[in-house]
């Protein structure tokens, strides 16, 4: 009896051993594990202080037993816990599978143009943006590209100086049509004026009268005349008389000899004033003979008809001259106009020249281009820069990979699906993807493609399968394990595989109840790689424990052995 205890004592001490390393594992392998979604470390569910051992809760015949622990325990062990969930469900075919980039989130970058690496801007393990300045190159033939839009702009320049040039000419050729078109209107104006000038004067000679005032002038100028002569006749006849009465005076001594000479001269003058009547008298007689005759032959009339016609013909020749300065003006408009439209020609040329040169340093040098040949090249996507094969003085083509980037957030798994199961998988069907080198990590993802054609070596058909990696644990060439939902698919009840505790007669798991965990058999259905299905024994947002089982398994264990003890 006494061997028997002491055999017992030795068995329960390294059961204790045993749980105390597991527990440390547990502790250790929690912290390296990333939490899943929608879980959370369980509560403290005793309210023993910490480091205290666990206990068991008394329970009564048929309820199952609480396993408590302290919080201590429950942070060490790495126990968490999940509510049960509603979820679609279906059949489960697990297939080897390969990783694989993206067509679409691997790039090789390769310089646009020939030229040498003067700046390295990315090493291999940087995580870069699209967009982001990987390196720079000094491109001889970007810089003649450069050279060449340059000259291009200042040909437009130019040309667009010539049009404004050309344009002002048009404008004060246009300015002098309108001022030759008011020149024609004035002239013809006159001419109007001018026409009905000499018609009145037509009309006027016809009736005589610019004969009448001229032959009457002429003989008021008789009567004046004839009126003088009478006058100095009578003047000098007085004169006559008076001095005649002076000489006989003189003569008898009565008047003095200045007297008499007086007498004299004022005769004189009478004599001299009859002369000028006379001639006055006979030229206007002469005068009015002469107008009787221009008035007997119309002359008059016909001088002044003349002169209107003579203003009607300087009219019209102002109208042609204005007319022939319009046609002129307008000339000089056809000229200008066809300067300015040659100098948009030039224009358009030059525009086309330079979007040209822009398009050939365009494909030289994209968006990248700088001044002197300088020629960014820039990340096309986003992700690590896993290769950098560029050497700082590097003279590299166009063909040469200068970095490899990678984004690793979405990847392809290349799934190799048995012959038999082809007709099972379905384009857009959910995929599940586990690696050795994280066997915790769960990876969803979709069907995207399925090969036309078998494989002839393997005898599998291989199916791309479009994967979340957020944080980039799967590598390209990496081996695989890939879940594929096949069948219909119907909801049910689902908790993790981890969650099923399989070392009982019946499966069961653990459920958070009583300020514990309680261990509670159930009925289980469907079942895939990572999810099982749960048909009876549980309800839904019940909590149950998906990480740590094992950790309670112990404790329960160590329970029972104090009982037989």
């Amino acid at each position: 009896m006494q061997t028997y205890n002491t055999n017992k004592s030795h068995l329960l001490l390294a059961a204790g051993a045993f749980v105390v390393g597991v527990v440390a594992t547990a502790g250790i392998m929690s912290r390296r594990t990333s939490p899943r979604e929608n879980s959370t470390v369980a509560p403290v569910v005793s309210a023993e202080k910490k480091g205290e051992k666990s206990v068991e809760k008394d329970a009564k015949p048929g309820e199952p037993k609480v396993v408590k622990l302290s919080e201590e325990a429950v942070k060490t062990a790495g126990i968490r816990v999940e509510p049960v969930k509603v979820a679609p469900f279906g059949e489960n075919l697990s297939v080897p599978g390969t990783v694989e980039v993206s067509a679409n989130r691997g790039a090789k970058v390769t310089p646009p143009t020939p030229g040498k690496i003067v700046r390295l801007l990315a090493q291999p393990g940087d995580v870069v943006r699209a967009g982001q300045a990987l390196a720079v190159i000094d491109s001889f033939e970007v810089a003649q590209a450069q050279a060449a839009v340059r000259l291009a702009e200042a040909g437009i320049q130019q040309t667009r100086s010539g049009i404004q040039i050309a344009g002002a000419e048009t404008d004060q050729a246009r300015a002098g049509v309108r001022q030759s078109e008011a020149e024609v209107e004035q002239a013809r104006t006159r001419q109007r004026s001018a026409q009905t000038a000499l018609k009145r004067q037509q009309d006027l000679a016809a009736a005589g009268v610019f004969s009448q005032p001229s032959l009457q002038a002429a003989e008021s100028e008789v009567s004046t005349a004839q009126a003088e002569l009478s006058q100095a006749k009578n003047a000098l006849q007085t004169q006559t008389l008076s001095f005649q009465r002076a000489e006989r005076l003189f003569t008898a001594e009565l008047v003095a000899r200045a007297e008499l000479e007086q007498t004299q001269a004022e005769q004189q003058r009478s004599r001299t004033e009859v002369e000028r009547a006379q001639n006055r008298l006979s030229t206007a007689n002469q005068t009015v003979e002469r107008e009787r005759k221009i008035a007997k032959a119309g002359l008059l009339n016909a001088r002044e008809v003349q002169t209107a016609e003579a203003e009607v013909r300087a009219a019209q020749a102002d109208v042609q001259k204005a007319l022939q300065s319009v046609s002129r003006a307008q000339q000089d408009v056809r000229r200008a106009s066809k300067g300015e439209a040659a100098a948009r020609t030039a224009l358009r040329g030059a525009e086309s020249g330079m979007a040209a040169s822009r398009a050939n340093l365009a494909a030289l040098a994209g968006t990248g281009a700088g001044g002197g040949g300088l020629v960014t090249i820039a990340a096309p996507i986003g992700g690590t820069v896993t290769e950098r094969q560029a050497t700082l003085g590097q003279a590299v083509d166009r063909a040469a990979v200068l970095f490899v980037i990678e984004n690793l957030n979405t990847v392809l798994v290349n799934a190799h699906v048995p012959e038999n199961d082809v007709a099972r998988v379905r384009i857009g069907s959910r995929v599940e993807v586990t690696v050795p080198a994280y066997p915790r990590e769960r990876f969803l993802g979709v069907v995207q493609s399925v090969a036309g054609s078998m494989d002839e070596k393997t005898r599998s058909l291989p199916v791309r399968c479009l994967v979340e990696n957020p944080r980039g644990y799967l590598r390209p060439d990496m081996f695989a394990k890939v879940n594929l939902t096949v069948g219909s698919r119907s909801n049910g009840l689902v908790v993790p595989a981890s969650a099923l505790d399989t070392s009982g007669e019946k499966p069961a798991v653990y459920v958070e109840e009583g300020g514990g965990f309680a261990r509670r058999e159930v009925s289980v259905g469907r079942r895939t790689e990572t999810s099982v299905e749960i048909t009876s024994g549980l309800k839904q947002d019940e909590r149950v424990v998906v990480d740590g089982v094992f950790i309670l398994k112990s404790e329960g264990k160590k329970g029972e052995l104090k009982e037989n003890d």
